[in-house]
């Protein structure tokens, strides 16, 4: 099973908000966080299962995961980091 490191997904991550130059940490969210939108959203998951081989869309609490902690909590409870 493919798994990634914390870092490489904060790398997934912030490489999605690099072209509007936001700076990505595990404190970000959609509620403090410009232009994490549902659009946004969609591009979050959409790179992670791609990073992990399909899995990410599998895990429908995906969807409602607005903020970095969130992210990681779910990737960590289904040993994907």
């Amino acid at each position: 099973m493919t798994r990634l490191s914390e870092k490489e997904v904060l790398k997934i991550i912030q490489d999605i908000f690099e072209e509007k130059s936001i700076q990505i940490s595990m404190d970000s969210s959609a509620e403090n966080t410009e232009d994490w939108d549902s659009l946004t959203q969609i591009n979050i998951i959409t790179e992670l299962d791609e990073a992990l081989d399909g899995k990410v869309g599998e895990l429908e609490e995906m969807a409602e995961a607005d903020s970095m902690k969130k992210i990681f909590q779910i990737l960590k409870d289904n040993s994907l980091i």
